[in-house]
């Protein structure tokens, strides 16, 4: 069974043929392969944008159903006399998973409604305010080999995305990135947010005094070195997410024959990150395009 494709990603696939790229073209382009493009160009051809929208998997009938009688006692008992799925299950002689799904349906798996978390979103005035650096690691491609390391910096502003993958993550390699990351970015860089990774920083071990080869750089480059609160990933979920869409969008979609080939890809997909994806938080336009945007370019 092929993986889910997003609805924009299969507009985009119809735009571009509609533009006149070929096929393959497109296949390589996007990932896809040439059955899947020609699929979705055909339904878009006999349906139009309603034929792009995933089809529901939901069986036509479901024998097995809680009848609706039975789902209104569940729901007095819980409400009134506030049981839980077990005790409700015994009662009516019920699986307690059905009860369970019964009471999550209409929201009252929680007798006391969780109160909802205030996301406090912010983004930075101008290109190289903020930085926010971060590191994933990489499934191995072969057995007995040690997981590489991903190290990817975000612009906060334009969202431009720099990336690179190396074999491990020390503070000499975290400094070698920083340094190719300043010299990817055209403009001055004034901050950089990271996590309190060994590699970026001293303060959080029993020898907090000593200073890591990457924050002297940032301070020899006159670049402030903001660290995450602990246990506070979700400051820095701007470059969190690059990492997840670089997975679900490249990662997931190629057999890799070895690391260099990895690599490659990875860059490849970067330059179509910045340059031709666009996002829905620039309001359609492309890192690079919100960065010419600013600078009038």
């Amino acid at each position: 069974m092929e993986p889910s494709i997003g609805f924009d990603l299969k507009l985009r696939c119809v735009q571009l043929l509609e533009e006149g790229l070929s096929v393959s073209q497109v296949a390589r382009l996007l990932r896809m392969s040439r059955p899947t493009v020609y699929k979705w160009h055909g339904r878009y051809r006999s349906e139009g944008l309603d034929g792009l929208a995933e089809l529901s998997r939901r069986p036509r009938a479901s024998p097995s159903r809680i009848p609706a009688l039975t789902v209104e006692e569940i729901l007095r008992l819980r409400r009134q006399e506030g049981l839980g799925p077990w005790h409700i299950a015994q009662r009516l002689g019920l699986s307690q998973s059905s009860v369970y799904r019964t009471l999550c349906r209409h929201g009252l798996q929680h007798l006391r409604p969780k109160q909802p978390r205030v996301v406090r979103r912010y983004e930075r005035a101008a290109p190289g305010e903020l930085l926010h650096l971060d590191i994933k690691e990489l499934t191995p491609l072969r057995r007995r080999t040690p997981p590489e390391q991903q190290f990817a910096v975000l612009d906060d502003y334009s969202r431009e995305v720099f990336s690179r993958i190396y074999p491990d993550a020390t503070t000499r390699t975290a400094t070698d990135f920083l340094l190719s990351a300043v010299r990817y970015y055209r403009y001055p860089v004034q901050a950089i947010l990271t996590d309190n990774a060994l590699c970026f920083t001293m303060r959080r071990t029993i020898y907090p005094e000593r200073t890591t080869v990457f924050a002297k750089t940032c301070h020899e480059l006159g670049i402030r070195h903001h660290l995450l609160r602990p246990y506070h990933p979700q400051t820095n979920g701007k470059v969190e997410r690059f990492f997840r869409t670089v997975r679900e969008e490249c990662y997931d979609r190629i057999y890799f024959r070895d690391s260099q080939h990895r690599a490659s890809a990875l860059q490849e997909y970067i330059h179509y990150y910045n340059h031709e994806r666009p996002h829905f938080s620039l309001g359609g336009l492309t890192p690079i395009a919100r960065r010419n945007q600013f600078f009038n370019l």
